[in-house]
């Protein structure tokens, strides 16, 4: 890709986490569930797309920057996804709380109220624990930012979606890799029923971890 700002990805994910745990959300600690979840693709009832969400079980505890990001998840739940897509140009593009994510997780919080159609679009999700010494809430923080890194480097140095090795599934795993979550876990974490593709493999760390001036 041409692009390597950092020569040791794994130390600047410690200063994340540390820069976090000072930053102005410091004490502020929220339960939270964070899953790895997948859903049916648009296209295919076959092949999986995945994402992460988040659901705090007090989002308006949550500091306010990330109660922005809240939206309605069906069943009294609030939360939000943060998942990677194909664009029209094929670029590997991130995309916060995109609406069929959205209408996913509703129909899986209150299926009565929002599957009108079958089949649905059949969401499944497995919890990731935040990594030893990190709360709910840094855990939450550090995604988010890294998240929003992505974005702004991908938008410099674009990534060319690949449905083998660079896609969904990769860019959920990569997030949780800098995240500080274990390759074991990990691996529990991406298995789902249907057909998967990217999950084992890893986007370049730089992307996630370098912060633009």
């Amino acid at each position: 890709m041409g692009f390597d700002y950092l020569s040791n990805c794994k130390l600047l994910r410690i200063g994340l986490i540390g820069l976090l745990s000072f930053s102005l959300f410091w004490g502020t600690t929220v339960a939270a569930e964070v899953y790895w979840a997948a859903r049916d693709l648009e296209i295919s009832p076959v092949g999986n797309h995945h994402l992460i969400l988040v659901v705090p079980d007090n989002p308006d505890e949550l500091p306010e920057e990330i109660q922005k990001m809240l939206v309605d998840l069906g069943g009294g739940k609030k939360g939000f996804t943060l998942a990677a897509f194909e664009s029209p140009d094929g670029r590997l593009q991130f995309e916060r709380s995109n609406q069929t994510d959205l209408q996913s997780v509703r129909e899986h919080f209150d299926p009565e109220k929002y599957v009108t159609l079958l089949p649905d679009y059949d969401l499944e999700k497995n919890e990731v624990e935040p990594p030893n010494g990190m709360t709910d809430t840094e855990f939450i923080e550090l995604q988010v930012q890294l998240a929003q890194n992505y974005e702004t480097n991908e938008a410099q140095n674009n990534v060319e979606f690949d449905i083998g090795d660079q896609n969904c599934a990769t860019w959920a795993n990569t997030v949780f890799e800098v995240a500080g979550v274990g390759e074991h876990e990990r691996e529990e974490a991406a298995e789902f029923f249907g057909w998967d593709r990217g999950e084992e493999y890893l986007l370049d760390e730089s992307l996630f971890t370098h912060q633009p001036p």
